[in-house]
């Protein structure tokens, strides 16, 4: 008689799951994923890349990559420097083959895969001694040392360019209950100037870099501040990240610096544009209005940031989107306002003369 109540109650408790479960689901949701192909694209490279599932061969991710949709290639690409590098580490791939494919591919996407290649080398702490890529910084200095800054010198030191005054006054209760050990032990190094032991190491590494390439390296550093800025939802100057950083640096490198925040923010935007991507059938005045709300969260985000530096920002915004391989609607739309943005501020200024 137990077993037969027992039974009975868990066929309810599995009947409810199953209600609540398509009580969720709404016949007009069935196509809403698929309906942004951009951010599925987006998504779905790593899983096909970097994935042991059915064990992809090296060729077989080589061929993923060129394949892939146009406009979401970059990722693709930078799946595949992650790949390879990490294969080459293992030894189960040649150093001239690495090279060969970086050589061999379209100059557009070279970029993104030196990206994956650098964000390979996180857990490599002396990179620099590994030869091809002492042989990757001879040959493309500007590429490798930019993402140097960006994908490798910006993560490792991520925590201590956290703006820790802004994250405690905005996290939620009950995340600060979840996050409490991390978030105390965060609090107290911030208290014990950990902080300011890890900006030093950081200068100090930027230093042991050849000089010329200096002002690279801190723009890519830059740059990855600026695209968490614009990335994240609370829409605030100076956070997660803390631009003020860059003012530890010369005059002549805080406006590299700043002009990488600007780089920044023009990759994240692209990201959001590229992942609201509709499928076909869907008029291109609508993903233009689409395109239009994040150029505006953009620029709103962009004229917060102090007047100091807000000129090497748009700079920086202006030569990273020239310099970008973008879908053409894109790339039209965000160059448009941009201009429009220009002769108004233009305008302005001779009014105020």
């Amino acid at each position: 008689m137990l077993r037969r109540i027992s039974l009975s109650l868990l066929i309810i408790v599995v009947l409810a799951g199953a209600m609540n479960t398509y009580k969720m689901c709404s016949f007009n949701d069935k196509k809403r994923l698929s309906y942004y192909k951009g951010y599925n694209y987006d998504q779905f490279a790593p899983k096909f890349i970097l994935t042991d599932f059915d064990d992809i061969s090296v060729d077989k991710a080589v061929e993923i990559a060129k394949k892939y949709p146009e406009e979401n290639r970059g990722a693709a690409y930078q799946c595949l420097g992650t790949r390879l590098t990490r294969e080459l580490l293992r030894c189960t791939f040649k150093k001239e083959d690495l090279l060969g494919c970086f050589e061999n591919m379209p100059s557009c996407n070279q970029y993104d895969f030196m990206y994956g290649i650098i964000r390979a080398l996180l857990d490599q702490p002396n990179y620099f001694k590994i030869d091809f890529v002492r042989e990757l910084a001879e040959k493309y200095p500007l590429m490798f040392y930019e993402n140097i800054g960006y994908s490798y010198l910006a993560y490792k030191y991520y925590g201590c360019m956290i703006n820790k005054n802004v994250l405690f006054d905005n996290i939620a209760p009950n995340e600060r209950r979840y996050f409490k050990t991390f978030l105390d032990e965060f609090e107290v190094k911030a208290e014990l100037n950990i902080q300011k032991e890890r900006l030093k190491e950081l200068v100090e590494e930027i230093i042991f870099i050849p000089e010329v390439y200096q002002k690279t390296t801190i723009f890519g550093l830059g740059k990855l501040i600026g695209a968490e800025m614009l990335f994240d939802p609370l829409h605030m100057p100076d956070y997660p990240l803390d631009s003020k950083v860059g003012f530890m640096f010369s005059e002549e490198r805080q406006t590299a610096f700043f002009e990488g925040v600007g780089a920044g923010f023009a990759e994240t935007l692209c990201r959001f544009c590229r992942a609201l991507m509709p499928s076909e059938g869907v008029l291109p005045s609508v993903y233009e209005q689409m395109i239009d709300i994040e150029w505006q969260r953009c620029l709103s985000l962009m004229k917060k940031m102090p007047p100091s530096v807000y000129m090497n920002i748009k700079q920086g915004f202006a030569l990273a989107m020239k310099r970008r391989d973008v879908n053409q609607t894109i790339n039209k739309h965000i160059n448009r306002s941009y201009k429009e943005m220009q002769d108004y501020e233009i305008n302005a200024q001779n009014k105020v003369f």
